[in-house]
């Protein structure tokens, strides 16, 4: 599909200039170049269309790197979201990346990674079941940091 690689081509020219900008340390630069992109995936999410698979890793990915970059929680909420409003299950890689950057953070939104384990809870299948209980152990560690 010739509109699939064309938004494939231009997400990888937006990683490669964001990298560039996180790499220099311009947090703000790449926030501002990858917002719209990432913000209009959520909408695409929120209405119900399903994100295809490279759009979907390119949003968790380069979210994950902003809430990193920045120590606030706010993309890392996006990410939930987005995983939620996708019901994309949480692989054990993406949990690790998850909890990685949980850890950069000084809060967490509590409520938001028990409504993603809920929601992988509820499509029932063995996948998202194993899904579930990484997000689990996700909350559990959150919980056990912020009462450390």
């Amino acid at each position: 599909d010739p509109e699939t690689t064309q938004k494939s081509r231009a997400l990888e020219i937006l990683a490669s200039i964001a990298d560039r900008a996180l790499d220099a340390g311009r947090l703000d630069d790449a926030e501002d170049l990858l917002k719209t992109t990432l913000l209009d995936m959520a909408q695409e999410s929120s209405l119900g269309h399903a994100l295809e698979a490279d759009s979907l890793d390119f949003a968790v990915r380069y979210a994950l790197r902003l809430a990193d970059a920045t120590g606030t929680s706010r993309w890392f909420d996006f990410t939930l979201d987005l995983l939620k409003s996708q019901r994309t299950p949480c692989s054990e890689a993406l949990a690790k990346s998850l909890s990685s950057t949980m850890k950069r953070l000084t809060t967490i939104d509590m409520e938001r990674l028990t409504t993603y384990a809920k929601a992988l809870r509820q499509t029932g299948t063995g996948t998202t079941v194993q899904s579930a209980t990484f997000v689990d152990e996700l909350v559990q560690d959150a919980l056990r940091r912020r009462d450390a």
